[in-house]
């Protein structure tokens, strides 16, 4: 076992707490851990990049660490006209 897939498995229990609370809890804290989440996606994809020889998964990084900052500005945008 690689250090790269020690480190992605030690990030599963991380990622798998950010999604629980993205997905229940009160609005701010919902943003909060969509972003921690995200980030943490991002940081997944980039070490299974490292760990498996796939081109196309540090490209995948690249796409949701970009596309994250749009979806977050839609997100609060949204957020601050209902509440």
């Amino acid at each position: 076992m690689s250090a790269w897939l020690i480190a992605f498995l030690f990030c599963l229990p991380l990622f798998a707490v950010a999604a629980y609370r993205a997905l229940s809890g009160r609005c701010a804290q919902r943003l909060v851990a969509t972003e921690l989440a995200v980030c943490l996606g991002t940081l997944m994809l980039v070490l299974a990049s490292f760990a498996w020889p796939h081109d196309g998964l540090i490209d995948l990084a690249l796409a949701l660490g970009l596309l994250t900052v749009a979806g977050t500005l839609a997100f609060t945008h949204f957020l601050e006209r209902w509440l």
